[in-house]
C-alpha cells in the first residue's frame, strides 16, 4: 500500500509540530513534509512559491491557517517578508485590509485540488471570545470582521472543520494566549488530517487524556507545591484539563506547605529549580523540620534538565507535557531519580 504524501503548512504551531516529530515527542504522520515559519501569514510569498513549485509532489496539502493579523506591518514597513503581529499596527482599518488580503490568498490556494484548510487560530479565538461573551449580537456571535462560520461556508469543500465542537470545553487543546496546541491539541490535529472527521479527532485526544489520567493514578494522599517554572507549568496543565489528577492529589502555596505547623499524614512533593547553594541548604532545612509524613524535593534547575531541548517547548522555556507527566509518574511511584530514558518511555507508552 502506497502512503499518502502530505504537506503541512502553517505558523509557529507547525514549527512546534515539526520539532516535536523530529525529537520524538509528537507522533509522526508517515510521508509528511512541513513548511513552517513563526507568524506566517496565509498570503506570504514564500508560502505561495513553495506550494506552487511542489504541489505535484503531494497528495494532500493541509494549511493550518494562522492569525489574520499576521504580517500586519505590510502597509507600513518596507521589508522582504512580513511575519508576526506588531501591536501598534492593530487597527480596525488595517484588520479589514488584512482580511481582504487573506481572503484573496485563500481563494487562490483553494483552486489547488489537493489543498485543505484548518482555521485553528480563528476557531480557538472564537471559542475564547464566546467564553468571555465578546462580540455577541442578539445573543449570536458576530465578530465585526472575521467569523469562522462565514469562512467554513465559503471554503466548505476545502475545510477540515472545527466549528461543530466549539460548544464544548476545549481549554485542553491549547497551552497559551498564542493558541499553540497542547499535546492533546496536536493529537486532535493529527487525527483530523488523517481521518477528516472532527468527532473522531476529539474522541482521539480524549482517549489520550484518559490514558494520561490513568498513568498518573495513585491512592496515596499527596500535596504538591513549588516555586519553579515546572510547578507553574504543571498547575497550568492541570487547570486547563490537559493533565487530570485524582482528588487525593492537591496543590498548595509553597509557604503554606513548607511552614505547616500541624502534623501531616500526607506526603509533600516540592518542585524547585534553585541551584544556588544557600537555597539548596534551605530546602534541606525545610525537609528536616517538615511536619509532613515525608517530603520529596525535585529540582529541575540542574543542567541535566534545563539544557535538554527535548524536555521544553521551543519558545518560552515551558516544560512540555510529557516531561511533566514523566516526572509526576516517577514521584507518585516513589522513584527518587528521574532519567531521560524514562521520559521517552512515558511518551511511547502514552501515544501508542
Amino acid at each position: 500500500m502506497v502512503n499518502t504524501r502530505r504537506l503541512i503548512v502553517g505558523p509557529s504551531h507547525v514549527v512546534r509540530w515539526e520539532n516535536g516529530v523530529k525529537n520524538s515527542t509528537l507522533k509522526n504522520i508517515e510521508d509528511t513534509t512541513y513548511f513552517a515559519c513563526g507568524g506566517l501569514p496565509i498570503w506570504d510569498k514564500e508560502l505561495f512559491k513553495y506550494i506552487k513549485e511542489h504541489q505535484d509532489e503531494f497528495d494532500e496539502i493541509t494549511i493550518l491557517v494562522g492569525d489574520f493579523r499576521f504580517g500586519n506591518t505590510f502597509q507600513f514597513i518596507d521589508s522582504v517578508r512580513h511575519t508576526g503581529i506588531e501591536k501598534k499596527y492593530i487597527t480596525f482599518d488595517n484588520d479589514k485590509y488584512l482580511y481582504k488580503k487573506c481572503l484573496k490568498a485563500l481563494v487562490e490556494l483553494s483552486e489547488i485540488p489537493s489543498v485543505s484548510f484548518i482555521f485553528w487560530d480563528l476557531a480557538i479565538r472564537e471559542y475564547e471570545n464566546k467564553k468571555k461573551k465578546k462580540y455577541l449580537v442578539n445573543n449570536e456571535y458576530q465578530h465585526p470582521i472575521w467569523n469562522l462560520y462565514d469562512l467554513e461556508n465559503k471554503f466548505k469543500e476545502r475545510v477540515l472543520s472545527i466549528s461543530q465542537i466549539l460548544q464544548y470545553d476545549l481549554d485542553f487543546l491549547f497551552i497559551d494566549s498564542s493558541l499553540h496546541p497542547s499535546v492533546l491539541g496536536f493529537d486532535f490535529l493529527r487525527t483530523l488530517i488523517l481521518e477528516k472527521d472532527t468527532t473522531s479527532s476529539l474522541l482521539s485526544c480524549l482517549r489520550l487524556k484518559k490514558k494520561i489520567s490513568n498513568y498518573l493514578f495513585t491512592n496515596e494522599e499527596i500535596v504538591i507545591c513549588g516555586v519553579s517554572k515546572l510547578y507553574r507549568a504543571l498547575l497550568m496543565y492541570v487547570q486547563k484539563g490537559i493533565i487530570h489528577l485524582p482528588d487525593n492529589i492537591q496543590f498548595s502555596r509553597a509557604d503554606d506547605a513548607l511552614f505547616c505547623k500541624r502534623q501531616e499524614k500526607r506526603r509533600l512533593i516540592f518542585l524547585t529549580d534553585q541551584v544556588e547553594q544557600n537555597k539548596l541548604e534551605e530546602h534541606e532545612i525545610y525537609k528536616t523540620k517538615a511536619k509532613w509524613r515525608t517530603v520529596d524535593i525535585f529540582n529541575s534547575g540542574y543542567p541535566l534538565y534545563a539544557d535538554d531541548h527535548l524536555l521544553y517547548e521551543i519558545a518560552g522555556g515551558l516544560p512540555n507535557a510529557f516531561f511533566i507527566i514523566s516526572i509526576l509518574n516517577n514521584l507518585l511511584m516513589n522513584n527518587k531519580v528521574f532519567i531521560r530514558e524514562e521520559y521517552l518511555e512515558t511518551y511511547t507508552k502514552l501515544i501508542n
